[in-house]
C-alpha cells in the first residue's frame, strides 16, 4: 500500500544554508554567550568558538558537548546544514565538571 503511493512523487531539493546565514547565526550565538558573561578566555568555550567558526568555513554539520571545567557546566550544541533547521545551543548545569 505505501509504495503506489510513492511512485509518482518527486522528492525536493535539499537547501543549504549559505556562508552567510551560518555567520549571522554562530554571531548571534556569540553574543549571547557575552551577555551571559562566558568569554573566550574560558577554556571549553575558547573550544566551542572554534568549532563554531570550523563550522562556518566547512559548511560541514557538527553536534556534540563541549565541558566547561570550573564553571560546572555543559555546552550542548547542534549546526545543521539545512536551511529550515535553526543552530540549537544548549548550557546545562552538571555537578560532575
Amino acid at each position: 500500500m505505501g509504495k503506489k503511493n510513492r511512485r509518482g512523487r518527486v522528492k525536493k531539493p535539499i537547501v543549504l544554508k549559505t556562508r552567510e546565514d551560518r555567520c549571522g547565526e554562530v554571531l548571534d550565538i556569540f553574543s549571547k554567550f557575552r551577555e551571559v558573561g562566558l568569554e573566550k578566555k574560558i577554556n571549553g568555550v575558547d573550544e566551542f568558538f572554534s568549532i563554531c567558526k570550523d563550522y562556518v568555513n566547512d559548511g560541514v554539520a557538527r553536534q556534540g558537548k563541549v565541558k566547561i571545567p570550573g564553571e560546572k557546566r555543559v555546552i550542548e550544541y547542534l549546526l545543521p546544514v539545512r536551511k529550515n533547521t535553526l543552530c540549537s545551543i544548549n548550557l546545562k548545569y552538571d555537578e560532575n565538571v
